[in-house]
């Protein structure tokens, strides 16, 4: 995921009136055992998804997916579970969009991408470096990532 750098040059001077306008969007989801769970998140309109997280997961259950979700707006979770009883997952979703004053600039727009990059596996208790090159005037925003269980194959 990436965002163009418009809105890093932008925000300075539309700081002085406008800005940076962000919100979260807290959602819930009830996940049964032994079940994968899907949810997605969309900001309110005219902003853009730019991370996601899963709030501390109760035991049994994993965040096996985070991750934009083709819409600009929305961030899809999803949730595997091995508790014995169904639990509540929780989530956050950052959100943003760039607030410019009119008449005061000319062309300054914010764009969002979201881009993904080769796999990389890596072992329980393992980390590895993924380099995640932008494409032209981009920065990254935030991450995503999809797990598959091994005992479960894709989900």
């Amino acid at each position: 995921m990436a965002a163009l750098a418009a809105l890093a040059i932008a925000v300075p001077a539309a700081h002085a009136r406008g800005g940076v306008e962000a919100s979260s969007v807290d959602d819930n989801i009830r996940v049964e055992p032994g079940k994968v769970t899907r949810l997605t998140v969309t900001c309110p309109k005219g902003f853009f998804a730019l991370s996601g997280a899963a709030r501390p997961t109760p035991a049994g259950v994993r965040l096996l997916t985070s991750h934009p979700r083709g819409n600009q707006r929305k961030w899809t979770f999803r949730f595997g579970s091995t508790a014995s009883e169904e639990t509540t997952a929780r989530t956050v979703v950052r959100c943003g969009n760039l607030d410019v004053p009119r008449g005061r600039f000319e062309n300054v727009r914010l764009r969002f991408s979201a881009a993904s990059f080769r796999e990389a596996l890596v072992e329980d208790g393992e980390t590895t470096r993924v380099k995640t090159p932008c494409p032209g005037n981009q920065s990254v925003t935030g991450f995503g990532f999809d797990l598959t269980p091994k005992d479960r194959g894709a989900s």
